[in-house]
């Protein structure tokens, strides 16, 4: 018997998983079997296969464990500061293979191509966000701006703050994105009087808003698409081209019909 099993009961129940680990793969073990193995390195002394139960319980599956709040994930019996730590890094590492994994067309000219991009950036993202994606002419993407954090409203999403951030990138339309951590991607009333006041202003202004979306956490929510349809100013033209976006929804639109 080694110095380690001897010190330490957990010992051999662990290189018996890292053994079968390492022949099979992650395929043939259960959630609380990788959350326990996560857990060995950071709980040396501590059976860890408790703790994942205990984890699991308390958030339900493995991705709402690692997006649970810090504060939330200190309060399971087992976990300390620096495990709780040490689960945020991994979820902030795999939000980053994410975004990095993600390959951007030249042009956004079919929807699904956002829809694409905006999964990756809220890729382990737990609090509401809103994100200003701003195009030129031709529908390429010159950049993604973080406007804010918390509800969307009239009174921190405002005309003024995006058309700055358009003027400064010379885009010629812009699109939001707020996502909806915890539920469905259906607009509150707030969400679809913002987005008709901005979608109006934002048109006096010369600014194209191509649409507000609201990202959930299986689904996605183009706003103006739902309400206006497509006899709108299209962001190439300026003019109303119910052509421009239904070929530009029409992947989108089909595959929610199915």
């Amino acid at each position: 018997m080694s110095d380690e099993t001897k010190s330490n009961p957990h010992a051999g129940h662990r290189e018996r998983m890292r053994a079968r680990f390492e022949k099979e793969g992650a395929d043939h073990f259960d959630s609380h079997q990788l959350l326990e193995m996560y857990l060995f390195p950071a709980l040396p002394r501590r059976d860890t296969n408790e703790i994942a139960h205990r984890l699991l319980e308390r958030f339900g599956s493995l991705e709402e464990v690692f997006l649970a709040e810090f504060d939330d994930l200190i309060l399971v019996e087992g976990i300390s500061r620096k495990t709780a730590t040490n689960i945020k890094l991994t979820a902030a590492i795999m939000r980053r293979m994410a975004i990095e994994s993600y390959h951007p067309p030249k042009k956004y000219d079919h929807f699904e191509d956002i829809v694409r991009y905006l999964k990756n950036i809220y890729t382990g993202i737990t609090v509401e966000r809103v994100y200003l994606l701003l195009f030129d002419n031709g529908m390429k993407m010159l950049d993604c701006v973080l406007l804010d954090e918390g509800t969307v409203n009239q009174a921190n999403i405002n005309a003024r703050k995006i058309m700055e951030h358009a003027i400064k990138k010379n885009a010629s339309s812009v699109m939001l994105a707020h996502n909806h951590p915890g539920g469905v991607a259906i607009p509150s009333s707030e969400d679809i009087a913002t987005t008709n006041f901005l979608y109006n202003t934002l048109q006096s202004m010369g600014l194209t808003l191509i649409d507000h979306v609201i990202v959930g956490k299986q689904t996605v929510m183009p706003i103006l698409n739902r309400q206006q349809g497509n006899l709108r100013p299209s962001p190439i033209t300026g003019k109303v081209d119910e052509d421009f976006y239904r070929a530009f929804y029409g992947r989108f639109d089909e595959r929610n019909k199915r």
